[in-house]
């Protein structure tokens, strides 16, 4: 599963040149915290994370940059991107569905770790509890970053760090 998934994916700078002015602007507002450097610094095996995103997706913006700054910090983290489009099988094969932003994070043996689809699960545990409104406001303000510490908590937990 995780060489054909790796497979003809975008580097983040290359994805950058692709999308519009939005993700560069997420991504330059993207920081990690310190807790979350210093667990990164403790990853010595390698992971591979394959990323399938839109540019038309806000909730798109909000979750892949965070892995790009985790690459950043480890050198072990390998990530690719890839479109929604003409993938929409291999999204259903690794989720069950082909909603986006897919991640799949696969260990230093090309297994398959963790899913992350579409929101972290504690939003998502939120959003089942909530009232239809409610959810609306709670989607809005996870894309304009009122819960980018959910994202972060969420990709060390899926790199099994």
């Amino acid at each position: 599963m995780e060489m054909g998934l790796f497979d003809g994916g975008v580097t983040f700078p290359e994805y950058l040149n692709q999308v519009g002015p939005e993700f560069r602007e997420r991504y330059e507002k993207t920081l990690l915290s310190e807790g979350v450097k210093e667990k990164l610094k403790g990853l010595s095996k390698s992971r591979k994370v394959v990323a399938f995103s839109e540019g038309y997706c806000p909730d798109c913006v909000a979750v892949l940059p965070y892995i790009e700054r985790m690459r950043e910090e480890n050198p072990n983290i390998e990530y690719t991107i890839k479109h929604r489009t003409g993938n929409e099988e291999a999204l259903v094969e690794a989720a069950g569905e082909s909603r986006i932003p897919l991640l799949v994070f696969f260990d230093e043996n090309g297994e398959p770790l963790s899913v992350f689809l579409e929101f972290p699960e504690k939003l998502k545990d939120e959003m089942r509890h909530a009232a239809v409104e409610d959810k609306k406001d709670l989607v809005v303000k996870f894309r304009a970053g009122a819960y980018n510490d959910m994202i972060e908590e969420a990709m060390v937990e899926l790199l099994r760090i």
